[in-house]
């Protein structure tokens, strides 16, 4: 129900953190909590894939999270 919502909503783009492209909002993997200043300070930065999220956490530290989990947050 609420993806169907976001699906509706065209042209929702983050960009990736890792490349500075941009990748459509609902298919980004987020790291908050890391030590990385975040762009406009939301405390989120975006990945285009979880397995870079992952990496980076990994590296610099932070948690992973869907935009789903994000929102609820």
């Amino acid at each position: 129900a609420m993806w169907a919502l976001h699906s509706e909503v065209p042209g929702v783009w983050v960009e990736d953190h890792d490349s500075a492209t941009w990748v459509p909002l609902v298919e980004a993997t987020f790291v908050v909590d890391s030590s990385e200043a975040t762009p406009m300070g939301y405390g989120a930065l975006s990945f285009a894939t979880e397995e870079a999220a992952n990496r980076f956490v990994e590296e610099r530290g932070g948690r992973t999270m869907t935009l789903e989990a994000l929102l609820k947050d």
